[in-house]
């Protein structure tokens, strides 16, 4: 069920999806808008960031818990599209970078007052609010189309 509060202090939206391939909580991907006569839009994928396809997606954080934090090809799976989440960092991040999606599943950290758009497209997506790599507490917002 997705969770939509408003006012206070953020917010918060989750979205369910159907794994593209074996995902993990904190992983980064994009549904899938390149729909299929065979598919019903609800597919993930590895994030592509640098084209048109990109520019319309949404991305989110794999949503897991403490019983369940890997899915399968085919599962479905919640995911985080804005909000406080655990997402995968690649390198360590400190509390207050900017984090930024990229062609991958996981988020890379990027220093909070040196950001600049570059060549690849990645775009920034969030702030860290802890440090380190692996899984770490973000604030996502996968709508973004800054790049």
């Amino acid at each position: 069920m997705s969770t939509f509060i408003h006012g206070g202090s953020a917010l918060q939206l989750d979205v369910a999806a159907r794994a593209h391939a074996a995902l993990s909580r904190g992983d980064i991907v994009q549904i899938d808008p390149a729909v299929g006569a065979t598919d019903d839009g609800l597919s993930t994928r590895v994030p592509v960031i640098s084209d048109a396809l990109g520019q319309v997606a949404p991305y989110g954080v794999v949503l897991g818990s403490n019983g369940k934090s890997t899915f399968a090809l085919g599962e479905d799976v919640l995911i985080r599209i804005m909000g406080v989440c655990q997402a995968n960092m690649n390198t360590a991040s400190v509390v207050g970078d900017g984090v930024i999606l990229r062609a991958a599943t996981s988020l890379a950290p990027q220093g909070a007052s040196t950001f600049t758009a570059d060549a690849s497209g990645n775009k920034l997506c969030g702030i860290a609010h802890t440090a380190g790599t692996g899984l770490q507490t973000v604030f996502f917002n996968g709508l973004t189309t800054w790049g």
